[in-house]
């Protein structure tokens, strides 16, 4: 998996843990280092590094509770798996002229990149 956090999610630290929002839905992850452990991950949750990479040099412990706090963002929608995109052919320029469009599009669907690409 290549956890990639979805642009519209925003969390906040709460009594509980960490509130997490999104168009999709809310939650709350309990426990008293949630929100500190989700304010380390979400800059790395590009899609960019598996998260066999992402937890390669912690211990055990810490190892299992990232994969379980990046598992449970999964099954709440507010993380895809980015290695599922389709290669594409856009330029840096189209990618950042575009963004706004292409993030529409992965909104609702896999390989935005590939989706928004014209083809003759």
């Amino acid at each position: 998996m290549r956890p990639q956090l979805r642009d519209d999610v925003r969390f906040v630290e709460c009594p509980d843990g960490a509130y997490v929002h999104s168009d999709y839905g809310a939650c709350t992850l309990r426990g008293r280092q949630a929100y500190a452990w989700l304010s380390r991950l979400a800059p790395v949750l590009t899609g960019r590094h598996t998260l066999a990479e992402l937890t390669a040099d912690l211990p055990g412990d810490r190892r299992a509770m990232v994969e379980g706090l990046v598992g449970r963002l999964a099954e709440q929608r507010f993380v895809v798996d980015a290695r599922q995109a389709r290669a594409h052919g856009l330029s840096e320029v189209e990618l950042r002229a575009y963004a706004e469009e292409i993030a529409f599009i992965g909104y609702a669907l896999d390989s935005p990149e590939s989706r928004f690409e014209w083809r003759p």
